[in-house]
Formats: structure tokens, C-alpha cells, sequence
């Protein structure tokens, strides 16, 4: 493996580091977002954005 791979690698896996911890950290409004096409219209969908609305900047 040339040496300039293995840059790459390090640069892809502090890449990957980085948004997973943005995963985790953003917590549950990233969490509904990516939910929300899969939950059902009306009442459910209501109760989900207004589980965040309070701190949604």
C-alpha cells in the first residue's frame, strides 16, 4: 500500500468519525427527520414534529 493511501484511509475514517458522532450527538430531531417518511399522516406525524418544536432553533 503506497503511503498516500494510507492518508486517504486516515482522512476517510476521521471523516466517518465525525459524521457518526454528528449522528449521535444531534439526537432525537435528526432521529425524527429520518423517521418521518415512514410515520403514518395525521395524528402520529403531529405528535412527532411536536416533540421537537420546543427546541428547534
Amino acid at each position: 500500500m503506497a503511503p498516500n493511501d494510507t492518508l486517504s484511509l486516515i482522512w476517510a475514517g476521521i471523516i466517518a468519525i465525525a459524521v457518526f458522532g454528528y449522528v449521535v450527538m444531534d439526537g432525537f430531531d435528526l432521529g425524527i427527520g429520518i423517521l418521518f417518511p415512514w410515520i403514518e399522516k395525521g395524528e402520529d406525524r403531529n405528535t412527532a414534529m411536536n416533540t421537537i418544536a420546543p427546541v428547534w432553533d
